[in-house]
C-alpha cells in the first residue's frame, strides 16, 4: 500500500496543526501494510525532526508555490500507483482532485478550524469541497459548519480530534537545572504556551493572565508565570508586563522544542490560556491543553460556546472561565495554584494515540474495505 498526503506543514513545521499533521503522517506510516508514505509540505520553518523511513518527505516542495504544485504533478509520473490521498487544507484540494484523476483513489480532506467554517476565497477549492464524498474533522463544530456552507447533504465523516503520546509526558520530578535558571525553586508557577503572533493571535490568552497578575501575587506570594513561545508580539507582551508592574514575575523562555516541552510543563502547577479574541478558536482539547494535562498540571481555558463540546463529558478536564472577566480569571487561577494534589485526569486517556492510531486504521479500512 502506497498513501499520498498533501499538507500545508509537519515535519520543521510550527504551532498545533503542524503536529496534528506529524501525528496523522505517523499512524499512517504505521497502517498494517502500508509500504510508503509520500509526504509533499507547503511550508517548512524549523529543522526538521526524525522521520519515520517508510515516509519518502518532498523537502523542496516548500520552496514556494509554483515548485510545490510542479512537485505534486511529478508525483502522476514518478509512481505508478498510490491508494489513497490526504489533504490537510481545502487550498491544496484541487491538487488532491487533480491527482486522484491519476490514481483513482479516495481522496479525504483534512479540517481543523476557522479556515474551513464558511467558503473560502478560493472559488476552484470551494467548487471541490462541494463534491467531496468523504472528510475528516479535529472538531464536531468545523464538521457542521463545512456540511452546511457546502451543502455536503451526503458525505462521510470522521472525527478525529487531537491526541498526545503518554509516552513523552507523565508526572516526574521537575528539571532542577531548568528550574534553577528560570528561579522558580519554591514557586508556584503559572505557565501559557503558543506562538507569539501579532494579528488575529492578540487576546488569546497571555493579555489575560498578564492582567490578572497584579490580583494573584497579592494572594499568593511566591507566584511566577512562564510564557513559552517566540514570534514578533514578545516585544509588545514584555512592554504590557512592565506596564501592569508584573515583570519583576514573568519570564519569556522563547521556542523550545518538542522533545523539551514536558520537562518545561513540569515547572509548572497551572496552565492558564483564557483567550477572549472574539475569534481565538475556544477549542477545549488544544494540543497544550493536553499536554500540560498529561504532565499533572490544572488546566485553565475559555468557556465552551458549542454546545456539543459543552456536553461532552471529557470538557470535564478543563476549568472554564469567562475570559472576559479579569476577577474570574484572577480567581480560577489562584483557586488552582492552592491545590497540592498532582494528578493525571482519567478522562485524558481518550486522547492517547493508541486511539488515534485506531481511528486512522478504521478511516482507511473503511476506504479501502478489501485491506485488513
Amino acid at each position: 500500500m502506497k498513501s499520498l498526503i498533501l499538507c500545508t506543514d509537519a515535519y520543521g513545521g510550527r504551532g498545533g496543526i503542524a503536529l496534528y499533521n506529524r501525528n496523522f503522517i505517523r499512524a499512517v506510516s504505521e497502517y498494517p501494510g502500508m509500504e510508503e508514505v509520500v509526504v509533499v509540505p507547503r511550508k517548512i520553518y524549523y529543522e526538521l525532526e526524525k522521520i519515520p523511513e517508510n515516509i519518502v518527505h518532498f523537502k523542496a516542495a516548500s520552496k514556494n508555490k509554483l515548485i510545490y504544485i510542479l512537485s505534486a504533478f511529478f508525483l502522476c509520473f514518478k509512481k505508478r500507483s498510490i491508494d489513497i490521498i490526504f489533504c490537510t487544507h481545502l487550498h491544496l484540494l484541487p491538487v488532491a482532485m487533480l491527482l486522484r484523476l491519476r490514481f483513482g483513489c479516495k481522496v479525504h480532506l483534512l479540517v481543523f478550524g476557522r479556515d474551513a467554517w464558511q467558503e473560502s476565497e478560493s472559488k476552484i477549492a470551494n467548487y471541490f469541497v462541494k463534491r467531496l464524498t468523504s472528510f475528516v474533522s479535529m472538531r464536531h463544530l468545523t464538521a457542521r459548519r463545512l456540511i452546511e456552507w457546502a451543502k455536503l447533504n451526503d458525505v462521510d465523516y470522521f472525527h478525529l480530534p487531537n491526541c498526545i503520546d503518554p509516552s513523552n509526558f507523565g508526572i516526574k520530578s521537575n528539571n532542577k537545572g531548568l528550574s534553577k535558571r528560570y528561579g522558580l525553586e519554591g514557586k508556584r508557577v503559572i505557565i501559557t504556551a503558543g506562538r507569539l503572533d501579532k494579528q488575529d493571535d492578540l487576546r488569546k490568552g497571555f493579555d489575560e493572565v498578564l492582567e490578572s497578575l497584579p490580583m494573584i501575587r497579592k494572594a499568593i506570594r511566591n507566584v511566577k508565570y512562564l510564557i513559552i513561545g517566540d514570534g514578533e508580539d514578545r516585544e509588545r507582551l514584555e512592554k504590557r508586563a512592565v506596564d501592569l508592574g508584573v515583570s519583576d514575575i514573568v519570564i519569556f523562555t522563547g521556542y523550545i522544542s518538542e522533545e523539551d516541552k514536558a520537562d518545561y510543563f513540569r515547572l509548572g502547577h497551572v496552565f492558564a490560556m483564557p483567550g477572549s479574541n472574539p475569534i481565538f478558536d475556544r477549542y477545549p482539547f488544544r494540543f497544550v491543553f493536553l499536554e500540560a494535562l498529561a504532565c499533572g498540571l490544572k488546566v485553565i481555558g475559555s468557556k465552551l460556546e458549542d454546545q456539543w463540546e459543552i456536553d461532552d463529558p471529557d470538557s470535564s478536564m478543563i476549568i472554564q472561565v469567562n475570559p472576559n472577566d479579569q476577577n474570574e480569571i484572577s480567581s480560577a487561577i489562584i483557586n488552582a495554584l492552592a491545590e497540592k494534589e498532582i494528578a493525571i485526569h482519567p478522562r485524558l486517556k481518550n486522547f492517547h494515540y493508541e486511539s488515534y492510531k485506531n481511528s486512522i486504521k478504521n478511516i482507511i479500512n473503511k476506504s479501502l474495505p478489501k485491506c485488513p
